[in-house]
């Protein structure tokens, strides 16, 4: 995949920070590490919400998701049908 990231948001993280995720992934291809780096690179790289748009989120969801590998704490609106997006049961 790709993504991409602004100048500022890129140096807003210490060197320190990218030397190290640098040397971790030297280990080889298809490591652990790199399936790690993967779901980092989202908050090392974002900028962060503002007050407003937390404060919409939150009030737009209806629970968080507690179930299913990968999706912990994603927050979720339950539609009046009661159906969610994903169907999955409680």
């Amino acid at each position: 995949g790709m993504f991409a990231a602004s100048t500022a948001n890129i140096f807003k993280q210490d060197t320190h920070v990218w030397k190290a995720m640098e040397k971790s992934l030297l280990r080889g291809d298809n490591i652990v590490e790199g399936h790690y780096a993967e779901r980092l690179w989202g908050a090392l790289i974002a900028t962060p919400l503002q007050a407003f748009q937390i404060e919409s989120l939150r009030h737009h969801s209806t629970r968080v998701h507690n179930k299913g590998a990968g999706i912990y704490g994603a927050l979720r609106r339950e539609e009046p049908s009661g159906d969610y997006y994903d169907d999955d049961e409680e």
